[in-house]
């Protein structure tokens, strides 16, 4: 059966909403971004290791067994067994009453099982919660055991897993004593080890059967008669041959060996139909009363879980109800803010659930939990919702919309999603935890990341966008996004960042991007996350655009309460996975976070930005586009500091345009404005990129020349010059005149520059014009030069 996932549902965790989780994040010091570490786990990891340095399987246990608390280094034959109903019960007289009997006895019991394997059931030191045992060892430590074991095999028919599975994981020591040696390191825990222990003891669900005998009430409908024949054979096989398996320790003989009992029981059993639900009267008031076939089974299905992702584990709870129980009309509810809302869902129940509306604090909810009961619901069509409850608190909630016959089987729902709750809500926070600490993690880098672009980048408003952008985009994978500012003189959105496929097409077209979507997100100042755009009824981007996903997040940026742009990325990575091929609510979370320091970021570049322009017009000549006399100033002395600090030559040119009054005066200022134009065109000409042209005042022109001594700037002169004479003007032909001055030899002001290019200059008007001049330095510069 295959479960719907219903998108942007996903519950979600906000600050103290949650005192679960607060309890774990204390443990988050060691806490990687793939991998959480609970105390449960911190205990889980250090019997793990004790097990497998010693070869050996342990099991922790509060009760009769299975279920156990943990198991580490378990062997594939126990496995098997205990998770078949036809062989579990040739473990009952050994580990499964082994709890029993250690607390009967008083002391560690060793004992061989019906496989053939050596264990010591030991009771560990006491803690506060309840008492646990360990069962250790599982193993064989001879090669007769081996052999016994493939025998038995052949002889026992346990033919249900083939012997490459049924041997392909066994447990072996050396000696008893072994065995023996890693229980007793298990009875002597350290102080840390005892409290991780009694950590993860508190955080588990105490064992549900009593810790007396425990029968096993059998459903007809589940086992087959050959199966049951198989049982009866068995149980009469145990019955002959063993006598008491702990009898050879000196154990009390009443403490094993149930089989007559059980052969009693399923032979009462075959009497009965098929098709009919029974259970033992032998069952002790005090024991759960669903089936021990029903609880295995709940316990093994929340063992595996326990590895799952949580939207996983979600969904395999609702193929485990319709694969042990038929049921296929589900759906799955999880807590949004005030209502539940469809996370899973079947395509029967779909209409249904759109016309019902459950508030998260129902009474009804409580009062189901309290009944071990369901709350039943009626309209449209009669569904019935069994509650996931942790404690008081409801998280989620199972949807059955199919026909329960009766209230034992009702009852038996209501306990299993109970029982499933806690796990469950165990991979929620876990997952919860590892979400927060992997957002804190990312705006950690984000931040360091910011820093060092802003630093790169300042001054260049236009690569600090694009490396924003491209910040961003690194952050939640995408391929794939373009950055709008809103321009308050344009009163639209601008695109000023783009990157991917055809972003720089984008950019210098002006490509209506954010049309259809981003402009509706910084209207409203809401973001949209959209997991598959053709879910959403939205039409996808012209094909041409060549988008890879249909899904996109479009996220409005605000500086306080002032909305300053639209943050848009698509094609994430992994595209060719569905599974993570969309953004969810977890990148929203993520975008959430760092959006406050990405628009200060955006703000502080468009403010440079501005300024910069205004900065701009106010050392620009507005005519000629080239830089004023008061930038001139400022980066002549520069210039000159840094020549005379390196000993490294600088040069100046003056330039003046020949006859440019008469020409003004006879074509007028019109004209005269276009040869001023066409004049600082031919400078910019020969510019290379450390040289500096600026407008003087009038018809008078500099460049400053770094670097540069004065023969070679005489040449760069000289190609003005023949730029200008060779330029079609208007009304007629125009020349200019140059003069050059430098630095070097001497060590002469900034101003003595200037006045030595403006003495060369005139010397080039008397001479003639159309010339360029240098000032020789053992020349002595005349007063009384014409000025032109």
């Amino acid at each position: 059966m295959d479960f719907k996932f219903e998108e942007n549902n996903i519950v979600q965790l906000k600050g103290g909403e949650d005192s679960a989780l607060s309890e774990l994040l204390p443990f988050a010091e060691k806490f990687e971004v793939e991998q959480s570490e609970t105390p449960s786990e911190i205990w889980q990891r250090k019997q793990n290791k004790l097990a497998e340095e010693a070869g050996l399987s342990i099991l922790l246990i509060d009760g009769h067994q299975p279920p156990s608390l943990s198991v580490s280094n378990n062997n594939s034959v126990c496995r098997f067994f205990q998770s078949s109903y036809k062989y579990a019960h040739l473990c009952e007289s050994y580990c499964g009453r082994a709890f029993e009997n250690v607390q009967k006895k008083g002391q560690s019991i060793l004992f061989r099982c019906h496989a053939g394997f050596h264990c010591v059931a030991a009771p560990l030191a006491p803690n506060p919660i309840r008492p646990l045992i360990a069962i250790v060892g599982r193993a064989l430590t001879k090669v007769a055991d081996y052999e016994d074991l493939i025998k038995r095999r052949e002889q026992e028919n346990w033919q249900d897993s083939p012997a490459d599975e049924l041997l392909s994981n066994l447990r072996f020591a050396e000696s008893e004593a072994e065995i023996q040696e890693l229980a007793v390191r298990l009875q002597n825990l350290d102080s840390r080890e005892k409290k991780h222990l009694i950590e993860f003891v508190a955080r588990t669900e105490p064992n549900p059967f009593a810790h007396g005998k425990i029968e096993m009430p059998i459903e007809n409908n589940e086992l087959r008669a050959t199966e049951r024949a198989g049982i009866v054979k068995s149980a009469n096989v145990i019955s002959s041959t063993v006598e008491n398996p702990n009898q050879a320790d000196g154990d009390d003989p009443s403490l094993v060996d149930d089989s007559k009992l059980l052969t009693q029981m399923v032979v009462e059993e075959q009497t009965e139909p098929l098709n009919k639900l029974t259970q033992s009267a032998a069952v002790p008031v005090d024991a759960a009363t669903e089936t021990f076939e029903d609880f295995l089974a709940w316990q093994l299905f929340i063992d595996v879980l326990l590895d799952k992702s949580f939207k996983d584990a979600c969904t395999e709870t609702l193929q485990f109800l319709t694969a042990r129980y038929g049921l296929t009309s589900l759906a799955w509810l999880e807590r949004s803010k005030l209502l539940f809302k469809p996370f899973w869902v079947s395509d029967d129940l779909r209409d249904v659930l759109k016309n019902i509306s459950l508030k998260v604090d129902d009474y009804r909810l409580q009062e189901a939990v309290l009944n071990e009961s369901s709350l039943t619901l009626t309209t449209p069509q009669k569904i019935e919702i069994f509650p996931l409850a942790v404690g008081e608190d409801v998280r989620a909630a199972i949807v059955i919309g199919d026909h329960i016959a009766d209230d034992t089987r009702r009852s038996r729902l209501a306990r299993f999603s109970h029982q499933i709750a806690v796990s469950l809500e165990v991979l929620r926070l876990r997952e919860e935890l590892a979400r927060r600490v992997k957002i804190i993690r990312a705006v950690q880098l984000f931040s360091e990341k910011l820093n060092a672009v802003e630093s790169v980048a300042s001054g260049q408003t236009d690569t600090l966008f694009d490396s924003l952008l491209k910040t961003c985009a690194e952050l939640l994978d995408a391929n794939r996004g373009s950055l709008l500012l809103y321009d308050e003189n344009e009163q639209k959105l601008t695109i000023q960042a783009a990157f991917g496929p055809r972003a720089k097409e984008v950019k210098l077209t002006g490509e209506p991007i954010g049309e259809r979507i981003a402009k509706h997100v910084w209207k409203k100042g809401r973001p949209i996350v959209v997991e598959n755009m053709l879910d959403k009824n939205l039409l996808p981007a012209p094909s041409e655009r060549g988008y890879v996903t249909n899904s996109f997040i479009s996220f409005p940026l605000f500086v306080g309460s002032r909305a300053i742009g639209v943050l848009n990325l698509t094609d994430k990575n992994g595209a060719e996975n569905p599974e993570t091929a969309g953004y969810n609510s977890n990148d929203l979370d993520l975008l959430e976070t760092i959006a406050p320091q990405l628009a200060i970021a955006l703000d502080r570049a468009s403010l440079q930005q501005k300024a910069g322009k205004f900065e701009q017009l106010s050392i620009t000549d507005s005519l000629t586009g080239l830089l004023n006399r008061r930038y001139l100033n400022e980066r002549l002395n520069e210039e000159v500091s840094r020549s005379l600090r390196d000993g490294k030559p600088m040069s100046f040119l003056m330039v003046d345009i020949d006859n440019f009054k008469s020409y003004n005066d006879r074509f007028g200022h019109q004209a005269g404005d276009e040869v001023l134009i066409t004049t600082a065109h031919a400078l910019k000409s020969v510019l290379r990129n450390a040289d500096v042209a600026a407008r003087f005042g009038g018809d008078e022109f500099c460049l400053l020349l770094p670097n540069t001594a004065l023969e070679e700037a005489k040449q760069i002169g000289e190609r003005i010059r023949e730029n200008v004479e060779e330029t079609n003007f208007p009304h007629q032909e125009m020349t200019v005149s140059i003069g050059v001055s430098a630095n070097f030899p001497l060590n002469i002001t900034p101003q003595e520059i200037i006045e030595f290019a403006d003495k060369a200059l005139y010397q080039a008007k008397r001479t003639g014009k159309n010339n360029v001049q240098l000032l020789l330095f053992e020349q002595n510069p005349q007063d009384d030069w014409p000025v032109n």
